[in-house]
């Protein structure tokens, strides 16, 4: 396929996520609060609005629809269509905007450009979620490293890995065949204190760091999953909290003393741990947690904080509350991890969203229901948003992924312009990068690249030709 055949791309897409009908489409509310029903809302009627606040921005909606945009301030800063009337309709997905397929237009702007990152998938990559068993298998080493030659040429900064025993390939393995086979793009792989050992942690960053320079960062986590248990781990929270400062302890002092290291604690032990190749640079670390154990170690040990996708309202307190942590450096960043579902028009991106989670299987559904409320972690609050038959959060924000699995629920949905703005006001809130995917991860990065990453770079969001310019080592 050739490298920038985005109409040829993007009609392959919606040949294979777009359904003959809209039924059962999830429909985006009104504005405001106040409710639907075909009787008050039907075809032609204004839906209710009103003004909110959404942190340092002020929307105002009119009964067409459309939105505009203010800083408190009374700065305009740009206008919007996210609603209209006939989205109220009870039979049909939302329209798309008159204007939808408008061509990105570069815009004077003095917001500083994100970094932006990719999922690598260890499981199987599907087009639907929640399918028993998964509709396809465990993904080639050929078709990992299409995802990331991909993720690299949009001008992705790294690959998140994720960790979990119940995936189907490892994260340190993984990443070391793909990045073996890419040349820029790094590597933020993500581990549990429970899974390793902190010094066998740190000879394997050290080693990968050797191989890879600047192209490893970590992504420290406190577990909490039920399949936690397969190794007989059955710590609650406090506990998982406390190992994870001391594995965090060992493994900086393992890392960077540079002589034998004696360590006699609670969870590990250590008698004169020392690395022959230790890494030329400390190793960032990205971290997330809303507890005041989990934000000391970031403070004493982060260099990144991370989020999952909220409405904007809970971004703006969520990142105002990380701030005003004791001891927090200031330099440390933000990144949000969402889902994205971009098409272009809107009303292929709705489309192509209600698809991803139109075969869910009733033990899927009925295994996420059930573990909904475990307790703990920003897992929990994703839940939350699922849990409602209203899975529309905000303008372009979709909560239906998490009705079939766990972490990250939030997708992005919407046209290219759409999408743009969302990650603008994100970015405004003090959201420095985002760690993005899609269903399957493959060819979603292949529709971030050819049709969102124009539109980005058009506004100033995102770099030149490598992103923003940084490797993984800068960031």
């Amino acid at each position: 396929m050739p490298a920038r055949a985005s109409r040829g791309l993007a009609s392959a897409t919606r040949s294979r996520y777009t359904p003959t009908s809209t039924r059962g489409c999830w429909l985006r509310p009104p504005v405001t609060g106040t409710p639907r029903s075909p009787a008050s809302n039907g075809p032609g009627t204004p839906t209710p609005v009103s003004t909110t606040r959404s942190g340092l921005v002020e929307w105002s909606a009119t009964p067409t629809g459309r939105s505009t945009r203010k800083h408190l301030s009374g700065t305009r800063v740009s206008a919007t269509t996210w609603a209209t009337a006939e989205s109220a309709r009870t039979d049909r997905c939302p329209p798309p905007d008159d204007d939808a397929k408008r061509k990105a237009v570069p815009l004077t702007t003095s917001i500083r450009p994100a970094r932006f990152s990719w999922f690598l998938p260890l499981s199987p990559d599907v087009h639907h979620i929640g399918t028993w068993p998964p509709e396809c298998g465990t993904p080639d080493l050929p078709r990992l490293t299409s995802i990331a030659q991909t993720a690299e040429d949009a001008g992705c900064s790294e690959l998140l890995v994720p960790t979990t025993f119940d995936n189907d390939l490892e994260a340190f393995t993984t990443a070391a065949a793909v990045l073996s086979r890419t040349s820029r793009v790094g590597a933020l792989i993500a581990v549990r204190p429970n899974q390793l050992h902190p010094c066998q942690a740190a000879h394997m960053v050290a080693s990968l760091e050797a191989i890879f320079p600047g192209r490893i960062r970590l992504n420290v986590t406190t577990g909490g999953w039920a399949e936690d248990r397969w190794i007989g781990d059955t710590d609650d929270r406090e506990s998982r909290l406390s190992r994870l400062s001391e594995w965090l302890e060992l493994l900086t002092r393992v890392l960077y003393d540079g002589r034998p290291v004696h360590h006699h604690g609670t969870w590990y032990n250590a008698e004169g741990m020392r690395l022959r190749v230790p890494p030329g640079r400390r190793i960032p670390l990205a971290m997330s947690g809303s507890s005041p154990q989990a934000r000391q170690a970031l403070s004493q040990h982060g260099s990144e904080y991370l989020m999952f996708a909220a409405p904007r309202e809970q971004v703006v307190r969520e990142v105002r509350a990380l701030r005003a942590t004791p001891g927090l450096p200031p330099d440390i960043k933000v990144t949000m991890r969402a889902h994205l579902v971009v098409r272009e028009t809107t009303d292929e991106a709705w489309a192509a969203a209600h698809e991803i989670t139109s075969q869910v299987s009733e033990r899927v559904l009925a295994t996420v229901q059930a573990q909904r409320h475990a307790p703990g972690s920003q897992r929990t609050r994703q839940s939350a948003l699922s849990a409602g038959n209203d899975l529309v959060v905000g303008p372009n924000l979709w909560a239906g992924i998490g009705t079939a699995r766990f972490g990250a629920s939030i997708a992005l949905v919407g046209d290219p312009e759409q999408i743009t703005e969302r990650l603008t006001e994100f970015r405004e809130d003090g959201v420095d990068g985002f760690i993005l995917s899609g269903y399957p991860k493959l060819e979603e990065a292949q529709v971030f690249r050819d049709v969102l990453v124009p539109s980005l770079r058009a506004r100033g969001l995102m770099g030149g030709r490598h992103g923003d310019g940084t490797r993984a080592a800068d960031v």
